[in-house]
C-alpha cells in the first residue's frame, strides 16, 4: 500500500490554530493586566466582584480558543477525509487491475 501523503491545507489549518492559540495567550495577559490596574486602583474589589473577573476573561479569550479548536478540528477532518480518498482510489485502481 501507498504512502497516504497529508496535503498542505491541513498544515495551515494547524498553523493558524497555533497563531489563535497565542493570540489568546496574550490576551489573557492584556485581562489579567486590565484586572490589576483595576484593583490597584482600588476601583475593583476581587471578592465582590468574581463573576465580573470571570465574564471578563471568558468574553476576552472564550472567541480566540474557539478558533483555534474550529481551526484544529478542520484540520483533523481534513487529514482523515484525505486518508479515506485515498484508500478508496487505492481500492479502485485495484479493481481495475482485475
Amino acid at each position: 500500500m501507498k504512502v497516504v501523503k497529508t496535503p498542505s491545507s491541513v498544515y495551515v489549518l494547524y498553523a493558524l490554530a497555533i497563531v489563535f492559540l497565542c493570540i489568546a495567550t496574550f490576551e489573557i495577559f492584556g485581562c489579567y493586566s486590565d484586572i490589576r490596574s483595576l484593583i490597584d486602583s482600588n476601583d475593583l474589589i476581587v471578592s465582590e466582584n468574581m463573576t465580573f473577573i470571570i465574564s471578563y476573561y471568558l468574553e476576552h479569550v472564550s472567541v480566540y480558543f474557539g478558533i483555534a479548536f474550529l481551526l484544529y478540528a478542520a484540520g483533523v477532518i481534513s487529514a482523515k477525509l484525505n486518508e479515506v480518498h485515498q484508500v478508496v482510489y487505492q481500492m479502485a485502481e485495484k479493481s481495475k487491475d482485475k
